[in-house]
């Protein structure tokens, strides 16, 4: 059987990002489908290439048995909501030209961490008379609320009906967590329509062979080290608190601890001058790398924390949550 997957993000294994996606594709090829996989052709957190460079449309690469198309993202996507929201846009139009080109698909899954995908996805799959399932990792308008990228009521109730009549025109859904499929169940979705799959560790590459960069070995050793992993900008997290623990450990002249932050968001360069103008000096950003080396870093840690924004996301579950523990980590778990 053939399934298209349409999702922004796609990192690999070798690539900074959430691991998913990836993982998602994979899990269904093992399952014996023929994956096409549908992606931006930029990494979501850097702004690289993930593709040659030029204005094609899109791009087809193979990689680990799964076909790849990677549309053209423009530079600086991220530089404002403006240009965050012209690109989503861009994405699904050419998502839904390449979606066009592809073998028949029997199912169609669809991300919709990025909303203006969903419209071009059930047009895709009207056409081909594909199973249509929402992978709905955040639910939207909520989400949009929660990590302050709106706050208008007439655009997030917009946004929620138009969401709704998307809804209406799928099969099955597919969530992270008990608490994502409550607020589905709440939106008017059938439980047994919905099935939970949560974020979970997947050992997808040998670290044989590899080593940390000289400075980022230095950091996490002979010391101990409370590791943040995860997103730095718009989204779940609250890092501030984290900082602001920080500085209370320097106050106490406690020898040796360092807060080692690794990871990207429009929020990283805030936090950075926050801990400049503070003078707090155990807080250490790691520069952004391979999701291979995460391992490596993983090992040296003492402890691996997760800071989470209240109310809204109660229950959340981070796959950095699972990655400490496959570590056999201890977890500081700051939410509901």
């Amino acid at each position: 059987m053939n399934l298209l997957f349409l999702t922004y993000h796609l990192p690999s294994p070798r690539e900074p990002g959430t691991s998913r996606p990836w993982q998602v594709a994979q899990i269904f090829k093992e399952l014996g489908y023929r994956v096409t996989v549908v992606t931006g052709g930029r990494n979501y957190l850097t702004g690289e290439l993930t593709r040659p460079p030029g204005i094609k449309p899109w791009v087809k690469e193979e990689a680990q048995g799964i076909t790849i198309l990677k549309t053209y993202i423009p530079p600086e996507h991220r530089r404002s909501k403006a240009t965050r929201l012209f690109t989503y846009a861009l994405y699904s139009l050419i998502s839904f030209a390449a979606g066009l080109t592809v073998p028949r698909p029997d199912i169609l899954i669809v991300g919709c961490d990025v909303p203006t995908l969903v419209p071009p996805a059930i047009a895709l799959a009207k056409l081909y008379r594909a199973r249509l399932i929402l992978e709905e990792r955040e639910i939207f308008p909520e989400a949009a609320a929660a990590v302050g990228f709106t706050h208008n009521k007439a655009i997030l109730l917009l946004v929620d009906k138009i969401l709704r009549l998307c809804r209406s025109q799928a099969e099955r859904f597919i969530t992270v967590s008990p608490t994502n499929k409550e607020l589905l169940i709440k939106k008017g979705i059938k439980p047994h329509h919905i099935f939970v799959i949560t974020n979970a560790f997947l050992e997808e590459l040998s670290t044989d062979g590899l080593a940390l960069p000289a400075e980022v070995e230095h950091v996490v050793t002979n010391a101990f080290v409370v590791l943040y992993a995860g997103g730095l900008g718009l989204g779940a997290s609250e890092i501030f608190p984290v900082l602001e623990a920080a500085a209370m450990v320097q106050e106490r002249q406690v020898a040796d601890v360092r807060f080692v932050f690794l990871g990207e968001g429009e929020r990283k360069e805030k936090y950075i001058q926050f801990c400049r103008e503070r003078g707090i000096g155990n807080c250490i950003f790691l520069p952004l790398m391979r999701r291979e080396l995460v391992p490596l870093i993983l090992e040296k840690a003492s402890i691996g924390l997760h800071s989470l924004k209240r109310h809204w996301w109660t229950g959340a579950l981070s796959t950095k949550i699972f990655e400490y523990m496959a570590h056999q980590k201890p977890v500081v778990f700051a939410g509901e």
